[in-house]
């Protein structure tokens, strides 16, 4: 092989080599840039979730600010809900008690006789008065048997037809004898839940008291 042959070929080796080098090289570069694209793209994602969570972060605590301001403007109106009704409280208070001041000064003083009279009368009149005195009673009937047959004084009722009657021992004491209209004469010895002042309970049977139900007597008080 001559000297010119072998320069050829050493040549075109040559060329092919670099050749190759060349695209090699731009492969490496290639690999290089998309590397870096990524690293750029990494880092400005992680930029935009830290902006997006200090974003949240300040929204958040601006509606736990609001929610605060809220509340205290409620509790604010509350307390002057309250204030309101506590001065307009004791301003009637205080009207009240002017009024019943000026009743005060307007009532004539008694003497101390008077007074004396008015104390002895007092414990009379919560009761119905004895003798030939007939007082007009608020009547109802029960069924005394039904009911257990014991009174409250503990007189025991037999019958329907046992003449016992439930009073107000305030108004009328028990073991007071009676003598009611249309009844007969009666023994208080019974009291009762709404029997209360001028009110009377008259011992029959259910189906009588039920046609009596309620009406006013002539009630005389006998002893």
């Amino acid at each position: 092989m001559t000297n010119k042959k072998l320069m050829k070929r050493t040549k075109l080796f040559g060329g092919v080599t670099l050749l190759l080098l060349a695209i090699l090289a731009g492969r490496l570069s290639g690999s290089v840039t998309n590397q870096t694209k990524l690293d750029t793209a990494k880092a400005d994602y992680e930029q935009l979730e830290l902006k997006l969570n200090k974003e949240v972060k300040e929204k958040t605590a601006l509606v736990k600010e609001v929610e605060a301001a809220q509340k205290e403007l409620e509790k604010a109106k509350k307390d002057a809900k309250k204030a309101d009704e506590s001065v307009e409280k004791e301003v009637v208070e205080n009207v009240e008690v002017d009024t019943q001041a000026e009743q005060v000064e307007e009532q004539p003083v008694q003497n101390h006789e008077e007074s004396h009279n008015i104390l002895q009368q007092e414990p009379e009149k919560q009761f119905a008065r004895s003798g030939e005195v007939t007082h007009v009673m608020s009547a109802t009937a029960y069924d005394g048997v039904s009911l257990g047959g014991v009174t409250a004084s503990g007189v025991v009722i037999n019958s329907t037809g046992d003449r016992v009657v439930a009073v107000d021992p305030n108004f009328i004491p028990l073991g007071t004898m009676l003598e009611i209209e249309g009844y007969g004469i009666a023994v208080a010895a019974d009291t009762g839940g709404d029997i209360v002042g001028n009110r009377i309970d008259l011992n029959m049977s259910y189906e009588e008291a039920i046609q009596f139900g309620s009406r006013p007597v002539n009630v005389r008080i006998l002893s």
